[in-house]
This record gives structure tokens, C-alpha cells and sequence, in this order.
């Protein structure tokens, strides 16, 4: 798995108009539209990738058609980089640290060992804990505010036992109280969505126990969308305001304080300074959760 992603310089995206705008538990039979998932061959919007490799060569080039054939190396041809503020792939196998791939990476630290277990592709968080940032998590700050825009995106699979109420999969905050955003579930195993200083949406939607595609996303123009395994559950308006974040920490699996924590195995994690259009969550959900 590549260790370094080349994150985009940050910039606004527009809510794109297929995917609804009414309120809780509305769906999306459109995220997928124009692309294949089981197709890994297809572009971000459904259209072939161009592949430079085919087209013509110079004269004299003793080199020509030497690449045909290479593919393109992973994950750039799957997973959308653009955007991208950190990335944790979870593929360490040992130890007490999760990496950033990213270019000015904010590494995570697990604070015990002794409740985690590191599996093949991922980390699984048997008992409360907390996996926190080596420093503060700046750079959303700076690219969120730059975009009034962000994404939320995990693999992960919810233990079926017992959560805290509010459970975070990961948050950026200083306490339960004080924070930017937060992904997470209940202790009936709802999935949760918030931006601090707006509604949080909780949409009517059980937890599985299963591997899921969990993303959650806020356009610019304030709205919060909660998608699982590439189908819209829920969506609200959300009045809170970027210009309020703080350099918090970023916390996986509790808050710094502790009191909310989530038991579950988790693939991947990965923050955007942007909304992620359907076809993009699309694009990503077909990556697969260990691409």
C-alpha cells in the first residue's frame, strides 16, 4: 500500500444537485450513477482514465511502448487524492503509532496497546481507549475554513457490544463539549454526524455487523449528509460556521477526556478539505476499504 498521498492545494467544491435536499433519512439512488463500481478501469465520473502510456511516441525513442501495459499505481488510480488533508491506512501491524500519508503528515497515538489489537489491514479497538494526534490537527483548520467545507470518511467495522451513548469514531475536539467535528455512533448503534455549532444529524439507521463505507459531509452552503456503503441516510441543515473551529487534537475512538468511546475494527480513515460529490464517495466506496 503506497505510504505517501499527495494531498491538493485547498479550494471550494459545490454541492452537486443530484442528491437531494429534503430532510432526515432521505436517499440517494443516484451516488453511483455513471460508474461501474466493478469496473476499476473507470474514471472519477464514469469515464475511462486516459492512459499516456498508448499514445504516440516520437521517432527514435527507444523507449516507446515500454509502459503500455503498466497500470497506474495505487491508490491514484482508484481513491480520490484531491483535497485530501490526512489519510490513516491502519497498516502498521504493530506498535503504538498510526501514520499520516500525507505530505505534512499529523501522526496518531494509541494511548494503551493493551486494548487494541493490530489485524491484517486494520486496527481493532477491543475497549475503550484513545488514539490521539502527535500535534494539533492545523491544517483542517486552515483548509476548512479556506473551503467552508469538509469530509469525514471511514472503513470500519462496529462491534456489536456495548458503546458509550455518542460513541466517537473520530472527532477533532478538546472535550466532549469543545470540538469542531465528530463521527460516530450511538449506544443503540445509530450512526451520528456532527459540525459543532449546528444540528447534529442522526438519522434512523442501525449499525450492521459488518464491514461498512461511512461518510459524512458538509457542502458550503451548509448542509450535512450522512452516507453509508454509498447511499445517502440522512441530511440536514447545519448553521454552524468554520470561522469558529479551534487547534484541536484529532481523536480516534474517544474524546481527550475520555467517557465516549467506540469499540470496532477500523480500515481507514481520511479527512477532505471538501465536500465529496456522490461520484467521488462512489469512486472511493469502490476502492475498497483496503486498496
Amino acid at each position: 500500500m503506497l505510504a505517501m498521498v499527495a494531498a491538493s492545494a485547498a479550494c471550494g467544491l459545490d454541492a452537486v444537485g443530484e442528491r437531494g435536499t429534503s430532510a432526515i433519512d432521505q436517499t440517494d439512488p443516484g451516488a453511483t450513477a455513471g460508474r461501474d463500481p466493478s469496473d476499476p478501469s473507470s474514471g472519477r465520473d464514469g469515464a475511462p482514465p486516459t492512459n499516456d502510456a498508448t499514445a504516440p511516441t516520437e521517432a527514435g525513442n527507444d523507449d516507446a511502448g515500454t509502459d503500455a501495459d503498466a497500470s497506474p499505481p495505487s491508490p491514484y488510480s482508484t481513491r480520490l487524492t484531491s483535497g485530501l488533508v490526512a489519510l490513516y491506512e491502519f497498516e502498521e501491524g504493530t506498535g503504538v503509532t498510526v501514520h499520516d500519508g500525507t505530505p505534512d503528515p499529523v501522526d496518531l497515538t494509541i494511548a494503551d496497546s493493551s486494548l487494541v489489537e493490530w489485524n491484517a489491514h486494520a486496527l481493532n479497538i477491543k475497549d475503550f481507549t484513545k488514539i490521539v494526534s502527535t500535534s494539533k490537527f492545523e491544517k483542517a483548520v486552515t483548509r476548512c475554513q479556506a473551503t467552508k467545507e469538509l469530509t469525514v470518511e471511514a472503513w470500519v467495522h462496529p462491534a456489536m457490544a456495548s458503546q458509550d451513548d455518542y460513541g466517537r469514531l473520530v472527532t477533532m475536539a478538546d472535550n466532549d463539549v469543545n470540538r469542531n467535528f465528530a463521527l460516530g455512533s450511538f449506544k443503540d448503534k445509530n450512526f451520528w454526524a456532527s459540525i459543532h455549532g449546528g444540528e447534529d444529524l442522526k438519522p434512523k439507521f442501525t449499525v450492521q455487523d459488518k464491514l461498512a463505507h461511512v461518510v459524512s459531509t458538509r457542502t458550503s452552503d451548509g448542509t450535512l449528509r450522512l452516507y453509508v456503503d454509498g447511499t445517502m441516510i440522512g441530511s440536514l441543515a447545519n448553521t454552524a460556521s468554520f470561522d469558529d473551529w479551534k487547534p484541536y487534537s484529532l481523536v480516534v475512538g474517544n474524546v481527550a477526556t475520555g467517557g465516549k468511546g467506540w469499540r470496532g475494527e477500523i480500515h481507514l480513515l481520511a479527512i477532505y478539505d471538501h465536500a465529496l460529490k456522490d461520484t467521488e464517495i462512489a469512486q472511493n466506496l469502490a476502492a475498497g476499504a483496503d486498496p
